[in-house]
């Protein structure tokens, strides 16, 4: 194909030769492609699946490709109008002599010269004597990706070159595993199919619409939906509704330090003018983690956990040599919080905590030991928060120190508890 675009002009009693009707041809051929690259995106446009055939007690199995139709970057259409088993010969042909569990499978564009005339009527200087160019498809099975390195598709002002022996352009459709199982006798075949790696076919427009928009619809028509039946990706904005605008004015609450979050640019922003429904559940990726709208909505609002424990004291102990004189000695009380991600840094999560009752051993005791206090010593029954480590998941674990003194008024005498009761609430920040 040429990059000058021109057309036969027929007038009255014109000697017209092959290249004549040649150019004619071509130029619908080279129109239609460009019409192809212009319009769409290359790829599978119909069937093409990876199928097993029926299965065969003993035999070893079989795979074919599905009827079905795609188009190169050249524009070029690859027709597959019936269904193809994929066979050893398609391994012998395409050199695969090893066992692979993955191989790419492609179909590509192939044209081949046929149909020679009736005897008699060929010229005997001039070779290449065919009536007819069959346009079908090649299978190709290879270890990597048979587009990689051929450079970037083609533009519609570009030559769209007619030679795919010149100009490849295969068109994946999955992959094959090759083996040899005990029932091909030690042949190397197919032993599985995948239809991954897949690029179907796309659309270059601007506007998609619907029947309402004709000239000649009536009003029934006009509620006619654009309807997406597999799933919708939009790699930037998706606006529903007209198009507006958020600004820092019509936030509730001062515009924060970063512009972008309170004016969305760039991609990844869905805007919505009237109401949103949705059928099923809703999800925000929050730090790699997917959440629902309950859990989404959690990560705004604190988790207070609130309670009591009893600490069991042990009164033979010394206190550390830390010049307090009070027995100080550490626990632990561990909290699970409902919160999806907690904000960790200084001061969260965070507890307050109080002493709520004791447990002495008697009267007696209890009587010597606050006898024994001198005056101006200070008597110390108390609980502090120390810091909050996470364990795992959700699970934290707030460290804590009990104080009660002073020992030294026991003059090595049993400290007259049994065990606090501390009273807690324990706020996870989001």
């Amino acid at each position: 194909m040429s990059s000058t675009i021109d057309r036969v002009h027929y007038y009255e009693r014109q000697y017209l030769r092959s290249y004549d009707l040649t150019a004619e041809q071509q130029y619908h051929i080279d129109m239609r492609r460009r019409l192809n690259v212009a319009l769409h995106v290359w790829g599978i446009v119909d069937g093409l699946d990876l199928r097993p055939s029926e299965t065969v007690p003993g035999v070893a199995p079989q795979f074919y490709i599905s009827r079905g139709m795609a188009i190169d970057a050249f524009g070029r259409e690859i027709v597959v109008s019936a269904d193809y088993t994929i066979s050893d010969a398609d391994l012998e042909r395409n050199r695969i002599q090893i066992e692979n569990p993955e191989l790419y499978l492609s179909i590509a564009y192939l044209r081949e010269l046929t149909t020679p005339p009736p005897s008699g009527y060929r010229t005997c200087d001039l070779a290449d004597q065919f009536t007819r160019w069959t346009e079908s498809f090649t299978v190709l099975i290879t270890t990597d990706d048979p587009t990689t390195g051929l450079g970037p598709p083609p533009g519609t002002a570009d030559v769209l070159s007619d030679d795919p022996a010149k100009r490849p352009w295969p068109v994946v459709i999955g992959t094959v595993s090759t083996g040899r199982p005990p029932e091909s006798g030690g042949k190397l075949i197919v032993t599985a199919v995948k239809a991954v790696h897949r690029t179907y076919a796309g659309l270059r427009a601007q506007r998609i619409v619907t029947p309402s928009s004709s000239v000649t619809s009536d009003a029934g028509q006009a509620k006619f939906p654009v309807t997406v039946e597999a799933d919708l990706l939009a790699k930037k904005n998706l606006y529903v509704g007209a198009d507006f605008d958020i600004k820092n004015s019509d936030l509730t609450k001062a515009a924060p330090a970063d512009p972008t979050r309170a004016t969305p640019q760039g991609t990844g922003v869905l805007k919505v003018q009237d109401e949103l429904f949705l059928k099923g559940e809703f999800y925000a990726n929050i730090g790699g983690n997917w959440l629902t709208l309950k859990e989404y909505f959690q990560g705004f609002i604190p988790d207070v956990k609130a309670g009591t424990q009893t600490i069991p004291i042990s009164p033979l102990v010394p206190p550390a040599a830390d010049g307090t004189g009070s027995l100080v000695r550490p626990f632990t009380i561990s909290l699970d919080t409902t919160l999806p991600q907690v904000k960790q840094g200084p001061g969260n999560p965070t507890m307050m905590v109080a002493v709520s009752g004791v447990m002495g051993l008697n009267l007696t005791n209890l009587g010597n030991w606050l006898g024994s206090i001198a005056p101006g010593d200070p008597f110390q029954v108390a609980v502090r928060f120390v810091n909050a480590t996470l364990v795992t998941g959700k699970t934290w674990n707030f460290n804590l120190e009990w104080q009660v003194g002073p020992w030294a008024a026991l003059n090595g005498g049993t400290l007259p508890f049994q065990n606090i009761t501390i009273s807690y609430v324990a706020l996870f920040l989001p």
